[in-house]
């Protein structure tokens, strides 16, 4: 565990098997980590510990205007932050290119969590619903990793007022580069519609 020099406990204790979550301190001076052994253990037993403590600081950006990302967790417990601004209510998709379990991502509108802890290689149409509405507010999409996990990764934010649009009847060709990624389209129905798709070639994706 981790105490300010008042003795309040600022970080909980926790096994050295798993990464503590990180906690922002909120005074300047001398802290007193304690690495207490458990009272199971053998009396008479020499118990090996190795740790790393390390300082980081969390990434804050813009979302690019085509809402393609290709970031880095650098650290243990390090956030990424995209921020972006809806003007008007619209549907938009998160594609994630990343698959990878032990990353994951939120979405939070001033300051709310309204998606909450998805991974990355949990987000396509087929694990989950990808597409949501997003009223006019603004938006903070978080990346991070479990456990020790570190490295790239890549997703898009697609808005539905930017798809292609779609003429119905009409076949329709495209290459999906890279095969990860997600290609939005748009129509107009009418109410009373009945509306349909039929694949005419390609591979294994999702609709």
């Amino acid at each position: 565990s981790l105490y300010d020099r008042y003795g309040q406990k600022v970080m909980a204790g926790d096994s050295l098997s798993s990464t503590v979550t990180p906690v922002t301190i909120s005074q300047s001076g001398r802290y007193t980590l304690v690495l207490d052994a458990f009272s199971s253990n053998v009396a008479n037993a020499q118990v090996a510990y190795a740790f790393t403590a390390r300082q980081f600081v969390d990434g804050t950006q813009t979302l690019p205007a085509d809402g393609v990302v290709l970031g880095q967790i650098q650290a243990p417990g390090q956030v990424q932050s995209y921020t972006f601004d809806v003007q008007t209510a619209d549907v938009w998709a998160f594609d994630s290119w990343t698959n990878r379990g032990d990353m994951a991502w939120s979405l939070l509108r001033d300051g709310v969590a309204i998606i909450n802890s998805v991974t990355l290689s949990g987000s396509d149409a087929s694990q989950r619903l990808s597409a949501m509405r997003l009223e006019a507010a603004h938006y903070e999409l978080r990346v991070w990793a479990g456990s020790n996990a570190t490295g790239e990764f890549q997703f898009q934010m697609l808005q539905g007022a930017q798809a292609g649009a779609l003429t119905l009847g009409t076949s329709v060709q495209g290459t999906l580069n890279p095969g990860r990624a997600t290609q939005a389209y748009r129509l107009t129905g009418t109410a009373g519609d009945k509306l349909a798709y039929t694949a005419v070639s390609g591979g294994y994706y999702d609709a």
